[in-house]
């Protein structure tokens, strides 16, 4: 994984975190953790592909 890519998952997990935290605070905090990073790791994936696409289709 590059620098950017880092980042950019770091940023999506602290997002998804903020959003998630009230709804899921009977979650232990390491189920917690892996929950968030599950989500940011696939919404990185599917950006990614996203991107991949349009770079492709231009």
């Amino acid at each position: 994984m590059q620098h950017d890519e880092i980042r950019d998952l770091e940023s999506r997990k602290a997002d998804i975190a903020s959003r998630l935290r009230s709804s899921c605070s009977h979650f232990p905090e390491e189920e917690f953790a892996d929950l968030v990073n599950q989500i940011a790791t696939v919404e990185l994936k599917y950006a990614r592909r996203i991107t991949a696409t349009a770079v492709d289709a231009a």
